[in-house]
């Protein structure tokens, strides 16, 4: 204990052991038990060559380094105050604290680490990460591989979550922030937790995130699932053909683009200007907007107060129906069909525009602009629909105490 040694070599059977610590460059093939490597002086190192086997060593000084080739392990290392980890091989329940890091480079392995405050584990392309734990104010960065179940409270950066051998999760805490993580495939998740955040994540081929916190600029790849909880907010996601957005209730998504063969399904919330080339089922709208473009289909869309449901050239509408304060845009040579008009709502038809087959209810109202056309309107007692000059009626019902003004 308290003894020092510079520059051992030790061969392959050998042991070395103690809480002494090794100097200068030493290489071990055999036992490596208990040492700290470097001192408060020079730069010191301990290579751990193939078949080498370390356990228990401390790494605590500026540049001082435990380097574990290819074919050896470590297991139990703690570094620490600018002390590194190199690993080509495999280390086990690394603990990196303050200002240490441990690197794993192609084909190496690191399995149980936990990242303290201010530590750092990279994993390099190739390197692999599994069953991590990131605390607060501790960092991950990529761009490898995590598998197995991981968790991070603070900073996650570029990793790619899953392979394809198993079931893979990275789980981002309350606090934890996460950016331009990609989820690789079939049953492999990015959990995002109330408090935390994600941006820029990529939902590869049957990846999906789970968002209970707030997700920001998802990428969501065919046959890959964002899923948004109770609470939980997307914003700025794109979502590509045979991609799926899944509002649940009570989740928000803020600002999303619907690409030609992709979906969004509610019940949750669309907020700000949401653009749909493709599907939306059975969302709301709420003080934002819902644009179907050429192509796009919107289905059963409740159109809330503050919320705008606009239907463009070459999209259409199915089933809407029309709160107080909404209002149900059908532009020129877009479709509507089937929508309720509730009181205080608004379906407003322009040139060139077709409604078909809408109730407007009582407090409701229907205006035909000049060019527009609506067929079959149904308005019930309470219920106006208002026909501006050039405007085209056809088979319209008028119950008792509605009214048709044309």
């Amino acid at each position: 204990a308290g003894g020092y040694a510079d520059g051992v070599t030790e061969s392959a059977g050998g042991v070395l052991s103690g809480a002494g610590a090794l100097l200068g460059v030493s290489t071990a093939a055999g036992t490596v038990i208990g040492v700290t490597v470097g001192a408060a002086f020079g730069v010191d190192t301990l290579e751990m060559l193939s078949g080498g086997v370390a356990s228990n060593v401390t790494v605590t000084f500026s540049d001082d380094v435990l380097t574990v080739d290819s074919g050896a392990t470590a297991t139990g290392t703690m570094v620490s105050n600018s002390g590194g980890v190199v690993v080509s091989g495999s280390a086990y329940a690394t603990t990196i604290s303050s200002a240490g890091s441990e690197t794993v480079a192609s084909g190496g392995y690191t399995s149980g680490a936990v990242v303290m405050s201010g530590g750092h584990e990279t994993l390099l392309s190739g390197g692999t990460g599994d069953a991590l734990t990131v605390s607060a104010g501790g960092v991950l960065s990529g761009p490898g591989t995590l598998t197995h179940s991981n968790s991070a409270a603070g900073t996650v950066i570029g990793v790619t979550v899953g392979d394809s051998l198993y079931t893979d999760t990275l789980e981002m805490l309350s606090g934890g922030v996460a950016s331009n993580v990609t989820v690789f495939q079939d049953s492999d998740v990015l959990k995002v937790d109330s408090g935390a955040t994600a941006t820029g994540t990529i939902l590869t081929s049957f990846g999906s995130d789970i968002v209970y916190g707030s997700a920001t600029s998802t990428t969501v790849s065919s046959f890959s699932t964002e899923k948004v909880s109770s609470g939980g907010k997307t914003i700025s996601a794109l979502v590509l053909s045979g991609g799926t957005e899944s509002l649940a209730s009570g989740a928000i998504g803020d600002a999303l683009t619907v690409s030609a063969g992709g979906v969004v399904s509610g019940p949750g919330v669309l907020t700000g200007a949401n653009a749909i080339y493709g599907t939306a089922t059975s969302v709301m709208v709420s003080g934002g907007l819902e644009t179907i473009y050429a192509g796009g289909v919107a289905s059963g869309t409740r159109v809330l107060n503050g919320g705008q449901e606009v239907i463009s050239s070459g999209g259409s509408a199915v089933g809407a129906t029309v709160s107080s304060g909404g209002v149900e845009y059908v532009r020129a040579s877009g479709k509507t069909t089937g929508t309720t008009v509730s009181a205080g709502g608004d379906q407003l038809v322009s040139s060139g525009g077709v409604a078909s087959g809408t109730t407007v209810r009582s407090g409701g109202q229907q205006v035909i602009s000049s060019g527009g056309i609506a067929s079959g309107t149904t308005v019930s007692t309470g219920g106006t629909e208002t026909v501006s000059s050039g405007g085209t009626v056809q088979g319209a019902t008028v119950s008792a105490g509605g009214t048709l003004l044309v």
